[in-house]
C-alpha cells in the first residue's frame, strides 16, 4: 500500500463529512482485521460490560482507562489484533507526521466500507 499524505485540515474535513464534528463519534477501521471502533464505542462497551478484552492491553476497565490511554484512532483495540498504525508498518495514511487508522468510509484508501 502506498502512503497517502493529507493535511490535518483535509483529514478533519473528511472526518466531519463522514461522522460530524464530534471526533469521539469518528469510526476508525483497522487495516489488518477490519475491526471498527470510535472513542464513544469504547466508552459504550465499558458502560455495558464493565470491561474490554484487548489483545494489545489485556483487560481495559474504567479504572485503568486513564492510565492506559488507548488511542482508537491509532491502534486496534480488538481482542484478536494488536495493530498499531504509528508503528514500523504504517496504516497508509499520514497526517502531519502522525499516523492514523483509516476512517471508516475512506474506501479509496482502504477496504473498509462506508455502510
Amino acid at each position: 500500500m502506498s502512503l497517502v499524505v493529507l493535511t490535518k485540515e483535509q483529514f478533519y474535513e473528511q472526518g466531519e463529512k463522514l461522522f460530524g464534528k464530534n471526533r469521539r463519534d469518528w469510526v476508525f477501521c483497522c487495516e489488518w482485521c477490519k475491526f471498527e471502533q470510535s472513542f464513544n464505542s469504547i466508552k459504550k462497551q465499558l458502560n455495558e460490560k464493565g470491561f474490554i478484552k484487548s489483545m494489545r492491553y489485556g483487560i481495559i476497565t474504567e479504572k485503568n482507562l486513564d492510565e492506559l490511554q488507548p488511542k482508537p484512532d491509532q491502534e486496534c483495540l480488538s481482542e484478536n489484533c494488536n495493530y498499531v498504525s504509528y508503528g514500523l508498518i504504517g496504516s497508509g495514511l499520514e497526517v502531519d507526521d502522525n499516523r492514523y487508522l483509516m476512517l471508516k468510509g475512506m474506501t479509496k484508501l482502504n477496504k473498509c466500507d462506508a455502510s
